[in-house]
C-alpha cells in the first residue's frame, strides 16, 4: 500500500512540475500574442486615421520636425496625397522656403522621410510602429530571462 501512496505521490508531483512549467509557457505565448495584437490594431486604426483623415499626416510631420535640426533640413519626401496636405499647410507647420517638399510615388501614406545633411530620419508611421513593437518585444524577452 505504501508503493502504491509513493507511486501516486511521485505522479502528483510530476504532474504538478509539468503544469508549473506549461503555465510559465502559456503565459509567455499570451504575453507575446498581446504584444502582437496590440501591434495589428494600432497598424490598423492608424492606417484607417491616415486614409480618413489626410490632415492626420500633419501631426506626424510636426512631431518629427521638431527632432530635426531645422537648419540641416534639407527635404521632406511623402506620399502623393501627404505632399499635397503639407504644401497647403505649410506655414502652420513653419517650414522655411529652403525645406523642399518632394513627393516620392514609393511611399505609402504616412511615410514621412525627411533629408539632412547628415543623413536622414524616417518618422513614417511603420517605422515609428516597428520600433515600439521592437521595444515592447525586448522589454519581454527581458522579463523571460529575469523570470527563469
Amino acid at each position: 500500500a505504501q508503493e502504491g501512496v509513493r507511486a501516486a505521490q511521485d505522479t502528483f508531483r510530476a504532474l504538478v512540475g509539468e503544469l508549473s512549467s506549461a503555465k510559465g509557457r502559456l503565459r509567455e505565448e499570451a504575453e507575446e500574442d498581446a504584444v502582437r495584437l496590440a501591434m495589428a490594431i494600432a497598424r490598423r486604426v492608424l492606417h484607417r486615421e491616415l486614409t480618413t483623415d489626410p490632415e492626420a499626416i500633419l501631426g506626424l510631420v510636426r512631431a518629427a520636425w521638431d527632432r530635426v535640426d531645422a537648419r540641416e533640413t534639407q527635404r521632406l519626401r511623402l506620399s502623393p496625397g501627404d505632399a499635397a496636405t503639407v504644401r497647403a499647410h505649410r506655414a502652420a507647420l513653419n517650414f522655411p522656403d529652403r525645406v523642399e517638399v518632394v513627393e516620392d510615388a514609393s511611399l505609402p501614406s504616412g511615410s514621412a522621410i525627411f533629408e539632412t545633411n547628415r543623413g536622414s530620419l524616417d518618422a513614417s508611421v511603420t517605422t515609428q510602429l516597428s520600433e515600439i513593437e521592437r521595444g515592447l518585444t525586448d522589454v519581454l524577452a527581458r522579463h523571460k530571462a529575469v523570470t527563469r
